[in-house]
C-alpha cells in the first residue's frame, strides 16, 4: 500500500466500508505494527459501524498497552475538558 502512494489503513477502511473484517484486520494489524497514527482516530471516523468494534480481533488490537495508554489519556483529557465521546 505504502509503495503504491496508499496506507494501510485506507485498505483496510475499504475493507470495512465492504463489510468484510476478516479481510480489514491485517491491513489494521499492519496500520499498528508501523505506527499509523490514524489507527488512534478509528473509532471517532464519522461513518464507523459498531460491528468492527465488537469483532474480537479488533478487540485484541485495541487492548494491546500502548492504545490503552493513548486511550486513558485521551480520556483524563477529555474530563479536564469537559468533552466525552
Amino acid at each position: 500500500a505504502a509503495a503504491n502512494g496508499g496506507s494501510f489503513i485506507t485498505v483496510a477502511e475499504s475493507y470495512r466500508t465492504l463489510g468484510d473484517l476478516k479481510a480489514a484486520m491485517p491491513w489494521y494489524e499492519r496500520a499498528y505494527d508501523t505506527r499509523d497514527p490514524l489507527i488512534m482516530f478509528q473509532p471517532y471516523e464519522k461513518y464507523q459501524h459498531t460491528d468492527l468494534f465488537r469483532y474480537p480481533p479488533w478487540k485484541a488490537l485495541w487492548s494491546r498497552p500502548p492504545i490503552r495508554a493513548w486511550e486513558s489519556a485521551r480520556a483524563e483529557v477529555g474530563k479536564l475538558l469537559g468533552v466525552s465521546h
